[in-house]
């Protein structure tokens, strides 16, 4: 099993929802387990300022996939909820 710390955040939007329905989403993947999923922040943008604050969490996984798969349905995943 391969440990996976993977940084979510957004800041447009329902952004609750966004966040809840990627965790909701890498429940759903066989063989793969959702171990914690940290407080949610709420930190300001860097860089381009004029846009809104964005919520950021982490959520702590553990899946047999190679990484590299790992990361295309994590792509997969924002698409399905809509990241443009």
């Amino acid at each position: 099993m391969e440990n996976v710390f993977l940084g979510i955040g957004s800041n447009v939007g329902d952004r609750v929802q966004f966040l809840a329905g990627a965790v909701r989403k890498i429940r759903e993947i066989p063989e793969t387990r959702i171990v914690k999923v940290s407080s949610v922040y709420e930190t300001e943008p860097v860089g381009v300022k004029s846009q809104d604050a964005f919520l950021n969490a982490v959520v702590w996984i553990q899946t047999p996939m190679a990484l590299t798969v790992f990361h295309s349905r994590m792509k997969m995943i924002e698409k399905e909820i809509g990241r443009v």
